[in-house]
């Protein structure tokens, strides 16, 4: 049955994904026309990206005065359309069906076209994926599809974004699949290359087939092998600096983009100042790579300050991707490996090495290493690409995910988003709730050693549970773990004379089996909202109230709250005085 339901949506999906796709392709080729062609005739070197021949005062002053523009328009329009982006998009396909407002895709168009002329340290990648899937959302919407189709149409509008920004169709639909669907499927295989083929049209008849990058050849020997396991155990490395770098920036920015977007165009003012290589993509720089540059410090200086700009920059609002640095980093961590082993051996070319370290750095920071392969094959046109691609694409995402246990760097964002708009949320509601009436009195305080017949006086009051005072902290243990444990000592009937005989045996109460948890105080003063905040950032599951005592004295215990109790708040909260009641008496 499931077999004949997907053959009778695979006409109309395959219908409605040339439209997607020629739709994803217009949106696109505005974009590219934008941030490419209608500036590059007010670059000296007529070259979009050619900033380095900007003057030094320019080069500062752009950035800071693109991050204000955006600031404005961040200040202007409401919160709730701010969030643009990769991780936004993968947010809404796992939370809301894939719904994408149509003004949060407009701003990233606007905000990435402006971030893009005025140099910022940012890719155009990933606003493609976030335009592409915004439009194709749009046009599933009206599809009267299930909504598995639906995701699917907008993967195929993902698809034909990155196809239509790199010329890479292939690389588009494994892209889709592997990142924003993360499966393969062959049903979703057809929607897909339709979309990706039709995106990739629309440009080519438009701009012509242009390539990012000059046609390389390759030619191979035996010892660019051991240097490509090299190559991918470094860029593992790098990507890993890179994820982590981006994910503690994020974690730290508490700042609304209108104060963040200022403090990002300035600190990019003034390394383009000195490095000017780190403004916009970098496609520019990947071109001098893989032609004859042999000034490896300059190289290393270009892969530091990009590593660094790009992963604060991204972290502090600016609307841009990751894809587009991401390469010119794994290009310069390659071009470094292959001019080091080039003055160990005459025979190996640096380019080779800076092409292959593109797509191993996209595989590993991304999770996406077929992906990654599909695009090299497609940007070199040559077969004998894959091997030597394979091994160091897959040594990078080895490192990256096997070795250091990272998550795909999306993955790791969207999680970043999803857990802060939840805490957002649970504290802007629960600010106005005191914890003393969900608090738990049913407490006892012991000290951690004591004598067993103190433990039976103790558990008579029938407590839930057990404060240990342990004289430098307070851990919490259920009563009931302690009940059952006092019951197997006296199942001894030595143990019981013993006690019959008021015998010292002592026992340590942070040595017996039960679970036992950290306490965090907190006052009787604060809310649930304060108390949620505290379990979250102390990564704790329990708090322990106190008073708030005279001065000089020690403050009283006053109860305990518990992650589960904050649970159990939410699930009987009662919102009566916001419905009327229902009328009785009707029989319905």
């Amino acid at each position: 049955m499931r077999s004949w339901s997907q053959r009778k949506a695979l006409p109309k999906l395959s219908a409605i994904a040339v439209l997607v796709g020629i739709a994803s392709g217009l949106v696109i080729l505005l974009f590219r026309i934008l941030t490419e062609h209608a500036i590059s005739g007010l670059m000296p070197s007529q070259n979009h990206e050619g900033f380095e021949h900007l003057s030094a005062d320019v080069r500062f002053f752009l950035p800071v005065f693109g991050a204000l523009i955006l600031a404005v328009i961040y200040r202007l329009v409401p919160k709730e359309h701010h969030d643009v982006g990769v991780p936004y998009l993968l947010q809404r396909l796992d939370y809301h069906q894939g719904h994408l407002p149509f003004k949060n895709t407009l701003m990233q168009f606007i905000g990435a076209t402006i971030a893009l002329i005025s140099g910022q340290s940012a890719g155009r990648e990933g606003p493609a994926i976030h335009m592409g899937g915004g439009v194709s959302s749009f046009i599933a919407r009206y599809s009267k599809l299930p909504y598995a189709y639906r995701r699917m149409l907008i993967a195929s509008g993902i698809a034909a974004a990155i196809s239509a920004s790199f010329n890479t169709p292939l690389a588009g639909v494994i892209f889709a699949q592997e990142v924003v669907l993360r499966q393969y499927s062959l049903i979703s295989m057809t929607p897909l290359a339709i979309a990706a083929v039709s995106g990739s049209l629309v440009t080519q008849l438009a701009l012509g087939e242009l390539a990012i990058f000059p046609s390389f050849e390759i030619i191979l020997n035996l010892w660019d092998f051991p240097g490509l396991v090299l190559l991918g155990i470094f860029i593992g490395g790098l990507s890993v600096v890179f994820n982590r770098l981006l994910i503690a920036w994020q974690n730290t920015n508490k700042l609304p983009k209108w104060y963040s977007l200022p403090i990002a165009g300035l600190i990019t003012g003034a390394v383009a100042y000195y490095v000017p290589e780190v403004m916009g993509v970098g496609y520019d720089t990947i071109n001098l790579l893989l032609g004859s540059v042999s000034d490896w410090q300059w190289v290393v200086i270009i892969l530091c300050a990009k590593l660094l700009l790009t992963s604060f920059v991204l972290a502090y609002g600016v609307p841009g991707g990751l894809i587009g640095p991401n390469l010119l980093m794994g290009a310069c961590a390659g071009f470094i490996v292959g001019l080091t082993l080039q003055n160990i051996q005459p025979d190996i070319n640096p380019g080779l090495f800076c092409l292959i370290g593109m797509a191993s750095m996209m595989g590993a920071s991304l999770h996406a290493p077929i992906a990654a392969l599909i695009t090299l094959l497609e940007m070199t046109n040559s077969s004998q690409i894959i091997l030597p691609g394979m091994i160091s694409i897959v040594m990078a995402y080895l490192i990256n995910k096997g070795l250091c246990g990272q998550q795909a760097i999306f993955d790791a964002l969207q999680k970043i988003r999803h857990d802060r708009d939840r805490m957002n949320a649970q504290s802007h509601t629960l600010e106005q709730f005191g914890i003393m009436p969900i608090m738990d009195r049913r407490f006892v305080v012991a000290e951690q050693v004591m004598n067993t017949k103190n433990v039976i006086q103790l558990l008579y009051s029938q407590p839930r549970w057990v404060v240990i005072d342990s004289s430098t902290r307070y851990y919490l243990m259920q009563a009931s773990d302690l009940a059952n444990w006092l019951q197997y000592q006296l199942s001894s009937p030595e143990n019981i004379e013993r006690i019959k005989d008021d015998a010292a045996l002592e026992t340590d109460l942070l040595s017996i089996p039960a679970s036992r948890l950290e306490l965090t105080a907190i006052n009787i003063k604060a809310d649930i909202g304060e108390a949620l905040s505290l379990i979250d950032s102390h990564k704790t599951d329990a708090l322990l109230i106190q008073s708030t005592p005279p001065e000089g004295q020690a403050p009283k215990l006053l109860g305990i709250i518990t992650q589960n109790d904050l649970d159990h708040f939410y699930s009987n909260r009662k919102f009566d005085e916001f419905f009327e009641a229902p009328e009785q008496g009707n029989g319905r």
